[in-house]
C-alpha cells in the first residue's frame, strides 16, 4: 500500500511539473494575446498601414473609419484577402466599442459576431498596428455562414 501511494504522489509531482515547464517555455506563450503584441510592434509595413497611407483621410482627426471591409467570399470563390479587414480607431474607443458601432458585432467571448450571418461565421481580432492618435485594427472572417 506504501508503494501504491508513494507512486501515486511521485507522478502527481511529476505531473505538476511537467505543467509548469511547459506553460513557463515559449511553447505555453502562443496565446491570442502573444500574437497580437506581435502584430503591434509591426507598425510600419503591415497591410493596413498601407491602406491607410493609401487614402487622402487625415486619420489623427477622426475617431474611427473602415479601412477595408472584410467580406464572406463563401464556396471557395475568395480572392486573395477578401476575408481580412482593418479599421482605425482613436485611443479614445475600446476595440469592443468600435467593433460594435461598426456594425461587426458584439464580444462573446474573444470573438466577434457579425449580426447578418446565420451561420457560425466570425469577425475575429488578430491584431493591431499603432498609428496616428490610435491603432489601425486587423480583422478576419472564420467560419462558415
Amino acid at each position: 500500500m506504501k508503494t501504491a501511494l508513494k507512486t501515486i504522489t511521485i507522478l502527481f509531482i511529476i505531473g505538476v511539473v511537467i505543467y509548469l515547464l511547459f506553460f513557463l517555455t515559449p511553447a505555453g506563450l502562443f496565446t491570442r494575446e502573444m500574437f497580437n503584441i506581435t502584430g503591434q510592434f509591426n507598425t510600419e509595413h503591415g497591410e493596413g498601414v498601407k491602406i491607410a497611407e493609401g487614402m487622402s483621410i487625415d486619420l489623427s482627426k477622426v475617431e474611427l473609419h473602415h479601412l477595408k471591409v472584410a467580406e464572406y467570399c463563401g464556396d471557395g470563390d475568395c480572392k486573395d484577402g477578401c476575408t481580412i479587414g482593418y479599421f482605425y480607431m482613436s485611443d479614445d474607443y475600446t476595440e469592443e466599442n468600435a467593433m460594435k458601432e461598426l456594425g461587426l458585432g458584439e464580444r462573446d467571448g474573444t470573438y466577434f459576431f457579425k449580426p447578418k450571418y446565420s451561420g457560425s461565421a466570425e469577425y475575429i481580432v488578430v491584431g493591431s498596428q499603432n498609428y496616428a492618435n490610435g491603432k489601425i485594427v486587423e480583422y478576419r472572417i472564420t467560419g462558415v455562414a
